[in-house]
């Protein structure tokens, strides 16, 4: 919107100059000059990007990417001599593309035009340094994993790319965790037009879920790690954290209900619409779960029954001897879940429906990003012992008296 106005408003200003005999049209485009001059201005006053979530933690970020057994994969992990080259947010044209499906599947947009619009997404810098070394596990800050690094799988929501919940990951690994995100390659819009239940949002699903877990099966073996840094990085796989947002929501539950390995189960406002209602989202888990919904989504989408199936989850968890959280985030939309919403936020707003509420959407972030590093912590250390059923109290009492969070409901 910058470069079209400011290219519109010298354009009438010169012809303006041109045609100064010309009382009337000299007018005209004097008019047309200041009109374009305005909107260049709006353009900077409303068409403004957040900046994304930096970590909290004692370690900076570092990062490096994969291609493996057919799929490419990133890894968020602790460094303690962070390189001079930050990972662009936008890592490859896969990333684009799928941008591309998913923004074109309610809006018309020509590619040529949205590649001119999006360009700046491809000069965003993420909170991590590529061929950083990762830190010796002896300075690891916690003593319940042995000196070996806790795994996290993250899945991104149908659409994003790996890199697009960076605010996530980058926290995770700051405080000595080592975070794995896998690109996805799938039909997007045709995956987004397939009715709840349809035959290509479960052929995708299962190749994502064929995704991690080759991805963990590789990981367990030992050799991947080293040689991806040529040192040892042992992994804690007893404390394996599964992690995602919409899709990667059902990602992560379906790898959650199939892999004993899974210790934890973190789901972000997940779309379960793949799955068969009384026959899978009332397997109980063998993990322990938190799931955040947003609030304006079950109403957005009610062809997606998102409520509905959140609640026959959790309450098919009843009985299970595992910890089970939901919770509904009030002022958020399904988008506010990623970082995308952060660079895109008043587009979203202005062009698009999946963006209700604009003036908190970094604070939403931030406060979730948070949220999620604390849970991570109690999930890790969990061992039955006083203390730590203590901390879990205490920070069930503090969601009880959060005023952004509703309909807090607790199985433990």
């Amino acid at each position: 919107m910058g470069i079209i106005s400011n290219a519109l408003c010298t354009l009438w200003m010169n012809l303006t100059l041109l045609i100064t005999p010309n009382q009337a049209l000299h007018s005209v485009f004097h008019c047309l000059s200041f009109a374009t001059w305005i909107l260049h201005l709006l353009s900077f006053c409303y068409f403004f990007s957040f900046k994304l979530i930096p970590p909290s933690g004692q370690f900076r970020v570092g990062y490096k990417s994969l291609t493996h057994k057919g799929f490419t994969f990133c890894v968020f992990y602790p460094t303690s001599n962070p390189t001079s080259v930050r990972a662009n947010f936008i890592g490859s044209d896969q990333a684009m593309d799928n941008l591309y499906e998913s923004t074109t599947n309610t809006v018309n947009l020509p590619r040529a035009f949205f590649n001119l619009t999006f360009h700046f997404l491809r000069k965003i810098k993420i909170y991590a340094s590529v061929g950083a070394p990762i830190i010796s596990p002896d300075k690891l800050p916690f003593d319940t994993t042995n000196k070996k690094f806790v795994p996290v799988i993250f899945s991104h929501g149908l659409g994003t790319h790996r890199n697009a919940y960076s605010s996530f990951c980058c926290e995770l690994a700051s405080h000595g965790h080592v975070v794995f995100s896998i690109d996805h390659v799938e039909e997007v819009k045709k995956t987004l037009r397939d009715v709840p239940g349809g035959e290509t949002r479960r052929k995708y699903l299962a190749k994502r879920v064929n995704e991690v877990r080759t991805l963990l099966d590789s990981l367990q073996q030992g050799e991947l790690l080293t040689e991806l840094f040529d040192t040892q990085v042992p992994l804690a796989f007893e404390k394996l954290i599964v992690m995602g947002h919409s899709y990667g929501g059902s990602t992560s539950l379906q790898i959650a209900c199939e892999d004993k390995r899974v210790h934890d189960c973190v789901l972000l406002d997940p779309s379960m619409v793949a799955f068969k209602k009384e026959e899978e989202l009332t397997r109980k888990l063998h993990c322990d779960m938190i799931m955040f919904e947003s609030e304006t989504w079950n109403t957005e989408e009610p062809r997606y029954e998102i409520r509905e199936r959140n609640n026959l989850l959790f309450n098919s968890q009843n009985g299970s001897k595992k910890r089970a959280i939901y919770t509904i985030f009030k002022r958020s939309d399904h988008v506010t879940f990623t970082d995308l919403t952060l660079l895109l936020a008043p587009g979203m707003k202005l062009f698009t429906k999946k963006l209700a509420i604009l003036g908190e959407v970094r604070d939403n972030m931030a406060y979730l990003v948070n949220l999620v590093s604390k849970y991570v912590e109690l999930s890790i250390a969990k061992d039955n012992t006083e203390k730590t059923n203590q901390k879990c109290k205490e920070l069930i009492k503090s969601l009880e008296k959060d005023t952004r969070l509703t309909n807090l409901r607790v199985l433990d």
